[in-house]
């Protein structure tokens, strides 16, 4: 790709000491700055130019190459486990960006006792996705959940595909090698999942891209209000609590859901344990 040369005003060189500063901010481990100095350092003098930078940055935004050089200017690429991202391809950039961009870590949250409260919220969400309600979560309750997203937007053609993979994928996260769940193997299940470590370090963001991508139907990298009511009505919340939930996973007011907003109201309902957390109705009212 080629970049303009000219003259640019201000500061117009990045020093290796600079860009190795600057990793922590966006909590990037500093020993993966020397490789991607390396990389944008294309004339090899010591230095990162506007020009290199630029180029750096263009390759990264606008190629799709998984052999791309510049694919790890951000460090490691995430989304390297679960069923999201194993062989379905690279993990889209709003995903790989989001665990640099939430204000509160998963590890920072205490573990999970499992009190009552908790157990609502998960039973919520199961008795939410058991479509049929027939007190078990199958595959062919989230081919229910995408038929009526699919029939809610009048949806024709690909999109139908795209719809129901969506959800398929949605349905292998949650799975893993079951067939079926009941609500008490679901709640007990995910209470032992979200305590693990390595779903805290790892996991939890393919889960969270997972079921952002499943309401992110245009695959824009943010959820509509649209997009949001017709989750909600996939999935038998009426739609009438979609406006006020929305304006809560809307903290900038923009009227679109960002992946670091989606990831901070995830993060919120599955572990925390407080009554009051604004994010306890993410999926409607709580059952009783």
């Amino acid at each position: 790709m080629d970049i303009p040369q000219r003259a640019s005003p201000g500061i117009s060189k990045i020093f290796p000491t600079n860009l190795r500063n600057g990793k922590p901010t966006l909590d990037i481990p500093t020993e993966c700055s020397k490789d991607v100095f390396d990389i944008m350092d294309a004339n090899g003098d010591g230095l990162v130019s506007i020009d290199e930078f630029a180029e750096g940055f263009l390759e990264f935004w606008f190629s799709e190459d998984p052999n791309n050089i510049y694919n790890q200017a951000y460090g490691p690429l995430l989304g390297g486990v679960g069923p999201r991202f194993d062989g379905i391809g690279s993990p889209p950039l709003h995903c790989t960006l989001m665990s640099q961009l939430i204000s509160k870590m998963p590890t920072d949250y205490p573990l999970l006792t499992g009190s009552a409260h908790w157990k609502r919220k998960a039973r919520t969400i199961f008795q939410r996705l058991d479509a049929n309600a027939d007190g078990y979560m199958t595959k062919e309750d989230f081919v229910i959940t995408a038929q009526n997203l699919i029939d809610f937007l009048g949806v024709k053609g690909e999109k139908v595909e795209h719809i129901m993979n969506r959800r398929l994928e949605l349905w292998a996260a949650i799975a893993g090698d079951k067939t079926r769940l009941s609500e008490d193997e679901y709640c007990s299940s995910c209470l032992s999942l979200v305590n693990e470590r390595h779903f805290r370090l790892e996991l939890c963001y393919t889960f969270i891209c997972t079921e952002f991508n499943t309401i992110d139907i245009d695959s824009d990298g943010f959820i509509s209000k649209e997009e949001h009511a017709a989750y909600f009505h996939s999935v038998n919340i009426p739609t009438t609590y979609s406006k006020d939930n929305f304006a809560i996973l809307d903290t900038d007011g923009d009227g679109l859901v960002s992946i670091d907003e989606f990831a901070e109201s995830y993060l919120e309902f599955w572990l925390t344990e407080d009554p009051n957390n604004i994010y306890n109705q993410n999926y409607g009212p709580l059952v009783d």
